[in-house]
């Protein structure tokens, strides 16, 4: 395998910013930003990513919310945005479910969320389901939808279905993401 990320580190550097590396490369770099790989990657294959604009120094020390799941931030970008939530208890809450909850995004959630785009009339990012949650006994899972949007419109969105499963509910405020349910960046 080594053998392997070295020529394909050497490639790399060699198209440098051409384009960020063929189609074919792309799903490699996606799975190795996923793994706790980049310790045994050789010099050149990391130094012909970067230069490529592939990966960037932030992929090398934030964690994914999920190893599985499409369009999902990162726990610290999660942590971040959880830090504008103006309730202490949901605030300690949803920092902690950056990190803790489960993100699903199987077929059965993927279906749902087919369902849910169509009942509301727009895109979701993902939901909960309402169940006797608080911010001291949170629901552990969230499915998510996946559908593409920015980097920080994904990170409102996680913090908004963590919200719910630490039990906030739509018009309560308390500086979540989409407070009226809808939010404009989706």
């Amino acid at each position: 395998m080594l053998r392997t990320l070295d020529h394909l580190g050497k490639a790399a550097y060699t198209l440098g910013t051409l384009h960020c590396l063929s189609a074919r490369l792309l799903p490699l770099v996606q799975r190795i930003s996923r793994m706790d790989y980049w310790k045994m990657l050789p010099l050149a294959l990391c130094a012909g990513l970067c230069a490529a604009g592939c990966v960037t120094s932030s992929m090398l020390t934030e964690t994914p919310m999920s190893p599985t799941c499409r369009e999902v931030p990162t726990i610290e970008e999660c942590q971040a945005e959880a830090g504008f939530i103006e309730d202490p208890c949901l605030k300690n809450c949803v920092l902690k479910q950056c990190s803790g909850a489960k993100v699903v995004c199987n077929e059965h959630v993927q279906q749902k969320c087919q369902f849910l785009n169509q009942q509301k009339g727009s895109k979701i990012g993902g939901y909960v389901e309402r169940k006797e949650q608080d911010c001291l006994i949170p629901k552990d899972e969230i499915g998510w939808c996946q559908i593409p949007m920015s980097r920080q419109c994904r990170t409102k969105a996680m913090v908004h279905e963590l919200a719910h499963s630490c039990g906030w509910k739509h018009g309560e405020g308390h500086g979540i993401p989409g407070n009226n349910g809808r939010l404009q960046c989706i």
